[in-house]
């Protein structure tokens, strides 16, 4: 163990927090054959340590953070392993021809104390950790972990009960064995993230229980190393879990109640309250629904567009818009111009004025991209105001769908940025709801103006209920998640949330630009723009969405500096066994085209 004679201190606190998180890595490494932890011990120190969080940090010592954490996984392999032993031996009680049901049901509720009492000192460590660091400082999600293993225990544990139970009930042991649903869920997730497999494989001599366990220990690892794609993974539902025994479906229109009585309807109207309140829309004014993702906002946006111009309108997008939006027009037939973008990948407002000038004898329906898929950029929804205004279009020549799949989420909860609600003639906007909120299942959000919606509505006797939305079936179990996510953070814990990212993404963009690599920051985005890396396999590894020679990372709540350093340090190994020399000008990013660009940042 490190000698903390070598680490110097800012504050004599300092030492004495050190001694006493050395002092309880010592415990939890000292004791492996008793196998328990004393709990008594643990709680002493934890209250130890709480005294000491307020007068120092323990970021100070990375080296000894990092052996404690280390203990602290080590200790869980041991707990893990002597679980198995002994479940595997309780399994052998209860197949064999005679057994003692007694004994048994003793050696049950012993194994059931073992678990109880780690359960009570893992816990209180990490309590511990959350006041004083983040707990996925080694780089891995020591919170996750510890949840797993005694969610493992406990559903193992569970499994035993009821054999008990059938075997006292006189079910035969081939009936009770059939599954092999005894065998431990053991999910070792102890190992590095590198070394995990990026490609799962269904074997098919596996039993169902390994094949599942295998696949949860592969979400976990995958999701440690997630970094491209904007979905916010950290999220927490366990209270949920029971409704996922219903066939929860708000069919139809989510303000007319069908036949069909298993639905969550009053969740889902709660969130949409949320989100009009959110884009400054009358209650009273407002029409929406949940989507099943961003891509069904944007198709019910672009439609109720079409219905309510003139036929012959003319659709108006970026060429960096996601590209359901083409999708949308190649569906409903409806022309479409491309639109060329500025090197920050906002849409070009000259290039746009122009070709709405070429059409001006036709009514027009305008994508805003309220944050673009590749470059996090936003278009000045004002500026394409003014640029109707000039080119003579009134409002009832025009309709703005505004597709803010990650950052309609975000923008409302910064002061300094831009206004993009429903106080400006915009006619539709749209949100994902799994990217900035989290959510287990893809899902969205669509607000649009109460009359626009008439233009769609169709009573169906079948439903008893008025034909609205995109999809007919949708599902009630995402109306939940999102309600659950707006009772528990409110707009105040979102707007933290928001705030964190971006604080995030400059520390991100920072920290690539000190190591000379090209990259590229919008204002108020949490997507950081950077120079595709060298090797295929990293990519894989981080899970980087790339287009030609620039990929990007979007800093969701679930990305911690942790996880960031640790991003930065292995692209810079990466760069440097491939050959490629810290760039000169980091002033600069690398465009699609390959020419150099002046940052805004």
């Amino acid at each position: 163990m490190a000698s903390t004679a070598s680490t110097s201190s800012a504050h004599p606190a300092d030492d004495q927090l050190l001694k006493r998180f050395l002092g309880l890595s010592s415990s939890l490494t000292g004791s492996f054959a008793e196998n328990v932890l004393d709990v008594a011990v643990i709680q002493k120190m934890v209250h130890e340590i709480e005294q000491d969080i307020n007068l120092a940090k323990i970021e100070d010592v990375p080296a000894e953070r990092s052996q404690l954490l280390t203990s602290v996984h080590d200790k869980l392999d041991v707990i893990q392993d002597f679980f198995a032993t002994e479940f595997l031996a309780l399994k052998k009680c209860l197949i064999a021809p005679t057994r003692d049901m007694t004994t048994i049901t003793t050696h049950l509720n012993d194994l059931s104390l073992f678990v109880d009492a780690n359960e009570v000192g893992f816990y209180g460590i990490l309590d511990v950790f959350d006041r004083s660091f983040s707990r996925s400082s080694l780089g891995f999600d020591l919170q996750a972990r510890v949840d797993d293993v005694f969610e493992h225990f406990r559903k193992d544990l569970a499994h035993v009960a009821n054999a008990i139970r059938a075997l006292k009930a006189g079910t035969s042991t081939s009936e009770v064995f059939h599954h092999d649903v005894l065998s431990p869920t053991i999910s070792r997730l102890s190992k590095p993230p590198e070394e995990a497999e990026l490609n799962f494989k269904i074997r098919s001599g596996d039993s169902i229980q390994t094949t599942l366990a295998e696949y949860e220990r592969y979400l976990k690892d995958r999701t440690f190393s997630h970094f491209g794609y904007p979905y916010n993974l950290e999220f927490h539902y366990k209270d949920l879990s029971r409704f996922m025994r219903y066939s929860i479906n708000n069919l139809g229109d989510p303000f007319v109640e069908s036949n069909y009585g298993v639905h969550s309807r009053q969740f889902e109207v709660e969130v949409l309250e949320f989100f009009a309140d959110l884009w400054k829309i009358p209650l009273d004014s407002y029409w929406g629904y949940m989507t099943t993702c961003g891509t069904e906002g944007n198709l019910q946006g672009i439609l109720l567009g079409r219905e309510v111009l003139p036929p012959n309108a003319v659709l108006y997008s970026s060429r960096e818009a996601h590209y359901s939006i083409f999708k949308a027009a190649r569906f409903y037939c409806i022309e479409s111009e491309c639109i060329d973008t500025l090197w920050n990948g906002e849409i070009d407002y000259d290039h746009l004025e122009a070709r709405l000038t070429a059409h001006a004898d036709r009514p027009a329906l305008i994508n805003c991209n309220v944050g673009t898929t590749v470059k996090g950029a936003v278009d000045n929804l004002d500026r394409i105001l003014e640029i109707l205004t000039r080119t003579g279009y009134t409002e009832d020549r025009f309709y703005i769908h505004c597709d803010g799949a990650l950052f309609a989420l975000i923008i409302p909860f910064l002061k300094e940025a831009l206004d993009v609600n429903f106080t400006k003639p915009i006619g539709s906007m749209s949100v994902s709801g799994h990217k900035f909120m989290g959510c287990p299942m893809p899902s969205g959000v669509c607000i649009t103006r109460k009359e626009h919606i008439k233009k769609l509505e169709q009573h169906i006797d079948y439903l008893n209920s008025k034909d609205t939305t995109i999809m007919g079936s949708r599902n009630g179990q995402s109306a939940l998640f999102l309600w659950h996510t707006i009772r528990s953070k409110g707009a105040d814990g979102l707007a933290s949330d928001a705030r964190t990212c971006l604080d995030r993404a400059q520390l991100l963009y920072d920290l690539l630009r000190n190591e000379g690599i090209y990259c590229m920051l919008n204002a108020f985005s949490n997507t950081v723009v950077l120079e595709r890396p060298p090797e295929e396999v990293f990519v894989k590894r981080w899970q980087l969405a790339c287009e030609k020679d620039i990929a990007h990372v979007v800093v969701m709540p679930n990305v911690t500096k942790e996880k960031i350093y640790t991003f930065v340090k292995e692209l810079v190994k990466c760069r440097n066994e491939v050959g490629v020399a810290p760039r000169v000008g980091v002033e600069t990013y690398w465009p699609l085209d390959g020419s150099e660009c002046t940052s805004t940042r």
